[in-house]
């Protein structure tokens, strides 16, 4: 086989996108193989199988089990197993499993999918995308206090499950709905109910309803170092979700190497990183390594920790969009001090949500407040304040002290250098910047 041939036969790897939504029709796929238990011959009263593979049936069956030293009728000691493996994945990878492996959470995936497409999200040109009226999200006041529905509805299904026979959930569960594949009319409610909800509002089952997502959140990542500081908290030495990046030996990516990427090179290489550069017209002589447009992918791929210092111009705003984000490892961190609108609102909360990059430091955001007066909002439509692993900051990236000397005296040379005839600060009026 000659060079050529094998350059044409190898692949390109798939995103972790990709993977996600493969691994996510593989279990929708599984659980209506289990499903199709419900509605073959010889179905007993006891052969509850949904029941039995679901990690809430451990939650409905573990009070029965301690009190009364048996399981209900259609759960068993598999359904506390499968719990113990989510419950595990939870504390080591945070919302792995919500966002990989939930069966609803895959179709409520899908159906919002759907939703974006039939309400106007089309994909343009260089990855951006119109935006969609649906699915929609709460506002902040009906938000946060339906969040707590969920632990609301696990505390009444655990209490009710002591008295039980069969799982407390069995007659209005979601998963019965969608999988069971013998609908009760109430089941048909539910069902629909379901439907309607992941079409129009985005992941209303997962946030305001689920049990199972309510137990993950108690037992989810613990909180920053910082939090936990501040509480008296040490922590664990020994437990691997405390310890930092090594960062020496690593690849820093800079988006854009202008003046703050320049200055920015001698200190991520004093930590021992390598430097490379993504800029529109790439230098083949520099003394680093640098990527031109169409090397995009090639340089987040390879990129441990990347730092976005770009202007916003009709070329940059959505250079970095889903498809962008899913090719970093999950292990890397994305550091914005440019403009928001350079990388995807969306596209990057949903990467950090759900675990799919270490972690987020945000300077520059999409939604600003009035300044006179100075109003209190949220500086992204999505809930990044939620999330434990971004760094938030109001746009202060340049408040330090003293500025106005370094800029006057930047001021003084560049009309120095137009005297002497120098060229200095030249700005590409076509790229704009």
């Amino acid at each position: 086989m000659t060079a050529r041939s094998d350059t044409m036969v190898r692949r390109k790897p798939a995103s972790l996108m990709t993977i996600r939504h493969r691994l996510q029709a593989a279990v929708v796929f599984a659980m209506f193989l289990i499903g199709l238990r419900h509605v073959l011959p010889g179905e007993t009263s006891r052969g509850g199988a949904l029941d039995f593979f679901c990690p809430f049936g451990g939650v409905e069956t573990l009070l029965p089990l301690l009190l009364r030293g048996d399981t209900l009728r259609t759960t068993g000691l598999l359904s506390l197993a499968i719990l113990v493996a989510v419950v595990g994945l939870s504390l080591l990878a945070g919302r792995a499993f919500c966002g990989w492996l939930c069966p609803l959470g895959a179709v409520q995936d899908g159906l919002a999918g759907a939703a974006r497409r039939l309400s106007g999200e089309k994909r343009h040109i260089r990855g951006k995308k119109s935006p969609a009226r649906f699915p929609t999200r709460l506002p902040a006041a009906l938000d946060r206090p339906l969040r707590y529905a969920k632990y609301v509805i696990l505390a009444l299904i655990v209490l009710a499950s002591i008295t039980a026979v069969y799982p407390p959930l069995h007659r209005f569960c979601p998963v019965h709905a969608l999988f069971g594949l013998r609908l009760t009319p109430l089941l048909w409610g539910v069902l629909l109910v379901f439907v309607a909800t992941s079409l129009l509002v985005e992941r209303f089952s997962c946030k305001y309803l689920c049990p199972l997502g309510a137990l993950l959140a108690v037992t989810n990542r613990v909180v920053a170092a910082d939090r936990a500081m501040r509480r008296g908290d040490w922590g664990d030495d020994h437990d691997e979700r405390h310890l930092g990046v090594q960062l020496a030996g690593k690849v820093a990516l800079l988006v854009g190497y202008g003046a703050i990427g320049r200055a920015l090179r001698p200190s991520l290489e004093a930590l021992g990183m390598e430097v490379r550069a993504y800029r529109r017209r790439p230098r083949a002589d520099g003394s680093v390594r640098e990527y031109g447009p169409g090397k995009l992918h090639e340089a987040l791929a390879a990129a441990d920790a990347v730092v976005v210092s770009l202007p916003a111009t009709p070329d940059t705003e959505g250079l970095l969009g889903a498809a962008e984000l899913a090719r970093l490892k999950p292990t890397a961190a994305l550091v914005n001090v440019g403009r928001g609108k350079v990388i995807d609102e969306e596209a990057l909360y949903r990467a950090l949500a759900a675990g799919r990059l270490l972690g987020a430091g945000i300077d520059v955001w999409y939604r600003y407040p009035k300044r006179e007066p100075l109003e209190r909002v949220f500086p992204s439509a999505y809930p990044f304040q939620e999330l434990d692993n971004v760094v938030m900051s109001p746009h202060r990236g340049n408040d330090v002290r003293d500025w106005q000397r370094v800029a006057a005296r930047d001021v003084l040379a560049t009309l120095t250098a137009l005297a002497a005839g120098e060229e200095r600060n030249r700005v590409d009026l076509e790229s704009g910047y």
